[in-house]
């Protein structure tokens, strides 16, 4: 296998300067249709991020791509921003929502381009934002996940669709029932691939991959890029491009870290007193079983704390409902396991609070990236008791992370 070019080469090869992302500062820089232009704006995006400007040049030169991007980077405009402008490019018919919902991009009635995410909370939101950018045109988005009906959907699929974004099981079930086939796919987005991998979704995104046409450009996102992912890459991919936004992985510096060392016995009672003391409003706080879930919720309960909890046993009306209570002030704290947590999405979260130290570094950088989205600032705090020494210093010598230690 050749040397996996790096994103100057990749420039360079397209005729422009070895340091355009460095000078790309503009959305009209990236040189998008005019109509995704106007949507930006229209929703408050002033200039592109820094996973941006480095991923759509090279989605526009027609490169596969491996992505490292922290969460609330951007991402997602990055993988649909250079979709959607190939579609209004290449079907001018698609600028104009005056023209038939049913006119084709392809050679079939598609869908054209298909994103696979981990949950169907980041389905939703991709589905949401894709709505946002291509308002105004033609292009029509579709969204599978085990929270529809199957029958609205077949009926929905049966009408065709430009995009798909789906999770793994519901998408795999429309295929076996021949309700689609993805024989038109010429973009292929696999989002979150680290946790697709931990959720043990590798066999079905293996299974739709030899599904997908195999003329098609295939995009790979994830927050880590362990050797796994690395790996998987190498099997869908043709030559990628890789992006390591800033390297080796580490926290935006939007977020301010603390570590507080403190035995075990006390968290509970310092919890508490945290969130009282510096007037906390919206707190996920993480701990790694459903029991020390249940637990921590009890304690900060029977101190007149309006608590919620999600682990994987929770039903999704329970997760919307713990959403709708934290937007309504009625909750102020979220107590989670990683797995009751996948795809939560918590807007303007102030806080995430690790009451224990995660057992894989992974994962410390999926939790305090909840918060310190899209530039606004954010705190993570992780309370360190002796025994889990061990498992910080992995963190510490994986991840480039400036932290502050207090001790208590």
């Amino acid at each position: 296998m050749s040397p996996t070019p790096s994103v100057r080469q990749v420039a360079a090869r397209k005729g422009q300067s070895p340091a355009m992302a460095e000078i790309l500062s503009t959305f009209e820089d990236l040189q998008l249709h005019h109509r995704l232009l106007k949507n930006l704006s229209r929703n408050g995006y002033r200039r592109p991020t820094e996973v941006q400007k480095q991923v759509i040049p090279s989605i526009l030169a027609g490169r596969d791509c491996l992505v490292q991007a922290e969460t609330g980077a951007g991402k997602t405009a990055a993988m649909l921003l250079p979709v959607l402008h190939r579609f209004l490019l290449n079907d001018p018919r698609q600028e104009n929502t005056s023209f038939p919902d049913d006119i084709e991009t392809g050679t079939s009635a598609g869908p054209h381009a298909l994103v696979i995410e981990p949950t169907r909370e980041l389905a939703e939101q991709v589905q949401a934002e894709c709505a946002l950018l291509s308002r105004g045109t033609a292009i029509n988005s579709l969204v599978l996940h085990a929270g529809g009906g199957m029958d609205s959907q077949t009926k929905a699929l049966q009408k065709g669709t430009d995009i798909l974004i789906a999770t793994p099981g519901r998408l795999i079930d429309h295929l076996m029932r021949w309700h689609m086939d993805l024989c038109a796919v010429r973009y292929l987005v696999l989002d979150e691939v680290d946790r697709l991998c931990d959720m043990g979704f590798l066999p079905q995104v293996e299974k739709i991959v030899t599904q997908a046409s195999a003329d098609r450009q295939t995009l790979l996102f994830s927050a880590t890029i362990p050797d796994h992912v690395r790996n998987l890459s190498r099997e869908m991919t043709r030559d990628p491009v890789i992006i390591e936004i800033g390297g080796k992985a580490h926290t935006p510096e939007t977020i301010h870290l603390e570590l507080h060392k403190i035995d075990s016995h006390e968290k509970s009672a310092h919890l508490s007193r945290l969130i009282r003391e510096r007037k906390m409003r919206r707190v996920l706080v993480f701990v790694n079983t459903r029991k020390r879930a249940q637990k921590f919720a009890d304690d900060l309960a029977a101190e007149g704390h309006s608590v919620l909890v999600l682990h994987g046993d929770k039903s999704q009306q329970m997760r919307r409902k713990a959403l709708a209570d934290l937007r309504a002030g009625r909750v102020k704290i979220v107590i989670a396991t990683d797995l009751g947590a996948r795809g939560l999405h918590i807007e303007k979260l102030s806080h995430v609070i690790n009451v224990d130290v995660p057992p894989r570094p992974e994962q410390f950088i999926h939790r305090v990236g909840r918060t310190g989205r899209m530039g606004r600032s954010g705190q993570a705090i992780t309370f360190c008791s002796p025994r889990e020494e061990r498992a910080w210093a992995g963190i510490r010598k994986k991840y480039e992370i400036h932290v502050k230690v207090r001790k208590f």
